[in-house]
C-alpha cells in the first residue's frame, strides 16, 4: 500500500498549560501540529504579517523622510516577530488561549513557541532493523 496521508484531524494535538496564581483554575489549549494548520487560518495570518510589514515600512519611510530616527521601542516602527505571529495564529485557533497567551512575558511566549515548534516536528524515520543486522555481521 502505498502513502496515507495524515489528516490534520487524525494528527496528535500539541497540548499547553498556563499555571496560573492563587486558586485560579491553569489554561489549558490544544493547537495543532504548525503543519496541520488549514489554510484559511494560514491565509489570514500571511495577510496580517504583510499588512503589518507594509504599514511599518511605510511608517519608517516617512519618518525618515522627515530625518526622525525609529527607536526599536517605537511600536508603530516594529516589524512582527515571530511570537507576533504566533499570537496571531493562536487568537484564530482559540480566541480564549489568545487572551491567556497575550498576558504573558517575553520569555513565557518564547517557551511556548518553541514547545509548539518542537512538537509539531516530523518524527524521525525509523531505521529498519536490516540496516543495522548488516552492520553488526561485518564486526
Amino acid at each position: 500500500m502505498g502513502l496515507v496521508v495524515t489528516r490534520s484531524f487524525q494528527a496528535d494535538p500539541v497540548e499547553i498549560t498556563i499555571p496560573q496564581a492563587g486558586n485560579k483554575k491553569d489554561v489549558e489549549f490544544t493547537l495543532p501540529k504548525l503543519g496541520y494548520i488549514s489554510y484559511p487560518i494560514t491565509s489570514k495570518v500571511d495577510a496580517w504579517t504583510t499588512q503589518r510589514f507594509t504599514e511599518v515600512t511605510a511608517y519608517r519611510a516617512e519618518q525618515r523622510e522627515k530625518g526622525n530616527v525609529v527607536p526599536d521601542s517605537d511600536p508603530l516602527g516594529r516589524y512582527p516577530s515571530p511570537l507576533d505571529v504566533m499570537e496571531q495564529m493562536i487568537g484564530h485557533l482559540d480566541p480564549k488561549a489568545a487572551a491567556a497567551v497575550s498576558e504573558l512575558s517575553y520569555q513565557e511566549k518564547q517557551d511556548i513557541w518553541e514547545y509548539w515548534n518542537s512538537e509539531s516536528a516530523p518524527a524521525a524515520p525509523e531505521k529498519s532493523s536490516a540496516s543495522s543486522d548488516s552492520s553488526d555481521a561485518t564486526e
